[in-house]
């Protein structure tokens, strides 16, 4: 049984274990023993010092389930299948509210109409997906939008469910490649979208499915959004509300930085998705650096993977240069 620790940084005062699902695979909650301090990872003490303002709490899973999720082998990539001949239109589940409102503005609309149509793509259980979804906005602005914007970066493809309810959605991308999102309900009253960050990863992690994949390449800003707009519309129905979002699926989060950071802030904005910043949590395996930017740029929680307690084992069990972690 393979185990893998969370640390899981909160404003909150009080330590909470909350299970989740790491990509390709179903995991439950485990226990995790940690040495008594000090740890004789130099470098995870030193981070662990530099978060020392926010409270800590801990997670582990195993790898080891009954329950069963097919892995991305069984959906092989469609490259060259999903054309798109609008390439200079604007995605618009790839800008925040500023740059829509600009983006409306720049058409001859008013603000008010860009609040509008914000809310028909993220609120209000329209989760609009296209232009005959977008009830109540003005025809002249539904036409500007028909010719100028495409609603989003994925492709439905396929929704698999595990016997404890977690369902896997696929998408396609415009590009052929096939990533995943996994929808993990709890019988607490939440219900959690994992999304992912990149197609494959570069980290090599050596539990990781996903590692063995390597990097294809990094996943923009709307294909981030969307897994968590298509989750809630496709599944709020049978799972009730969505109420948090982890950065936990495919890919190392914080080599897509700026794409996560965001996608994070579309996420929370209180006039769309309205994610609470508690609620959505990004999980590194520890680059420092990013790490650094994101407690300067989000407000949103941050999860560090304890893979192990040594820098021997550590730098086994991940693909990490020492200088990207001290």
């Amino acid at each position: 049984m393979r185990r893998l620790g969370i640390i899981t940084l909160t404003n909150s005062a009080a330590a909470v274990v909350t299970p989740t699902l790491l990509s390709a695979t179903a995991v439950f909650p485990g226990t995790l023993t940690l040495p008594s301090p000090p740890f004789r990872n130099h470098r995870l003490t030193n981070s662990i010092r530099f978060l020392e303002s926010r409270s800590l709490s801990f997670s582990c899973f195993s790898s080891s389930s009954a329950a069963y999720l097919p892995s991305l082998e069984e959906f092989p990539s469609t490259k060259g299948s999903v054309v798109r001949d609008d390439n200079q239109k604007v995605i618009l589940k790839g800008m925040t509210y500023s740059a829509l409102e600009e983006w409306v503005q720049s058409h001859g609309f008013r603000p008010g109409q860009a609040l509008m149509l914000w809310k028909r793509l993220y609120k209000d259980n329209i989760w609009a997906n296209d232009v005959d979804e977008l009830e109540g906005l003005n025809k002249d602005l539904k036409r500007m939008i028909s010719e100028h914007a495409v609603f989003g970066a994925l492709s439905f493809k396929d929704i698999r469910s595990a016997s404890d309810g977690t369902r896997k959605i696929l998408f396609t991308l415009d590009d052929g490649l096939v990533i995943e999102t996994v929808v993990i309900p709890c019988d607490r009253g939440r219900t959690t979208v994992c999304v992912s960050s990149q197609v494959g990863c570069a980290m090599n992690c050596q539990f990781c499915y996903t590692g063995r994949m390597g990097l294809k390449r990094n996943l923009t800003t709307a294909e981030i959004v969307e897994q968590a707009v298509y989750a809630r519309r496709l599944l709020s129905h049978e799972v009730g509300s969505i109420t948090n979002v982890v950065f936990m699926g495919m890919g190392e989060p914080f080599h897509n930085i700026d794409n996560v950071i965001k996608a994070a802030n579309i996420m929370v904005d209180e006039h769309g998705l309205h994610f609470s910043p508690r609620k959505v949590t990004v999980s590194t395996s520890g680059l420092v650096p990013q790490l650094k930017r994101f407690l300067r740029e989000s407000n949103c929680a941050l999860a560090v993977s304890l893979n192990a307690t040594t820098d021997e084992v550590l730098f086994h069990a991940i693909s990490l240069k020492k200088s990207i972690i001290s």
